[in-house]
């Protein structure tokens, strides 16, 4: 899929020479700073919130809508374009990620960006029709009677010494709850996973004795049973099933908190519904926050599909947003 470049902007209005005039400009300006990370299930927030006091805000309707066409939710793109076009509103943008349009009125960003979101539009429908097309195809290819191949007694040769070839995948692991240990610790531990946070990998491969506690809000920082044995990823095969997978470099964000355990409830949800959640720390305005992700997606309409059975699944008002991680986040998570 092709990448679209979308205009974005933010204006503080002067309020005796300093300081933004209105609690609304206060927040679209926290919007834009969230989207010029790219961090868009941040920059959500603070946008509706803005509309909610000042919902003819012309910044925030711009930018809210470049939240929306930026992860792949169009329709609600065009409606805050359509609305700011509506109010034909005389502001100019002061800043700009494309220099041509620092100066540039709002109405006239806003046209740009919906001509780049009719050319997204088209460029998703063409995807539709391809797939549709590539499984029709199949369709008639399997309802075609091919003679069965002729029964061999053996394998021959080549096949025996390519079979013979194949590295055995790796084996399980478990390990041991020691005294006092709760699923944090274990997954902190440098013999597991030396990461706290992947305690859902932990939850998910164990969920049969997991089951049998009490599962609470704070459930991953109650001591477990000593002695209680527990199976883990091992990095050999967290590697074997990345490598099965190929690069599926969406994800969906299903929400974020200051602390870890606002969070629990969704991911144990997620977790007995069998999606395969994890947890990442990010750091916004200086502060850290925890967010709750599910992934591995090939493509945002994949993530789009399954952040709206998530949406449907954990009876939230909004869908989750798809968001196109990083090498880096992928090879950290995936496979655990």
């Amino acid at each position: 899929m092709k990448s679209f470049l979308r205009f974005f902007l933010v204006l503080c209005l002067g309020l005796g020479g300093s300081g933004c005039a209105a609690r609304d400009m206060q927040l679209s300006n926290e919007g834009f700073q969230a989207i010029s990370k790219r961090d868009y299930a941040q920059a959500e927030g603070p946008l509706k919130k803005a509309l909610s006091l000042n919902a003819d805000n012309p910044y925030a309707l711009l930018n809210m809508g470049v939240v929306y066409q930026e992860t792949g939710r169009l329709d609600k793109a065009r409606q805050m374009y359509e609305r700011l076009l509506a109010l034909q509103p005389e502001e100019v943008a002061q800043e700009s990620n494309s220099g041509s349009f620092a100066g540039k009125g709002l109405v006239d960003i806003a046209k740009a960006n919906l001509k780049l979101l009719e050319a997204q539009e088209a460029e998703l429908e063409a995807s539709r029709k391809t797939a549709e097309t590539a499984m029709d195809r199949g369709s008639s290819v399997s309802k075609v009677s091919t003679p069965p191949p002729p029964e061999k007694k053996g394998p021959s040769p080549s096949a025996a010494a390519a079979a013979s070839s194949t590295p055995s995948p790796a084996k399980e692991v478990f390990c041991k709850v020691r005294k006092n240990e709760s699923l944090l610790d274990i997954a902190g531990r440098q013999d597991v996973y030396g990461d706290a946070l992947k305690w859902p990998s932990l939850f998910r491969l164990n969920r049969d004795a997991m089951e049998k506690m009490k599962v609470t809000e704070s459930f991953p920082m109650e001591k477990l049973p000593e002695g209680l044995r527990l199976k883990y990823v091992s990095r050999e095969q967290a590697s074997e099933k990345r490598a099965a997978m190929g690069d599926k470099l969406w994800a969906v964000d299903v929400g974020s908190a200051k602390a870890m355990p606002g969070l629990v409830p969704s991911a144990i949800s997620l977790m007995r519904s069998g999606y395969p959640v994890y947890l990442i720390k990010s750091q916004l305005a200086g502060e850290e926050w925890v967010r709750l992700r599910v992934g591995f997606f090939k493509d945002i309409l994949e993530a789009l599909k399954a952040g709206e059975d998530i949406k449907s699944l954990l009876k939230t008002p909004d869908t989750p947003i798809p968001i196109k991680i990083d090498k880096k986040e992928f090879e950290q998570f995936a496979g655990y």
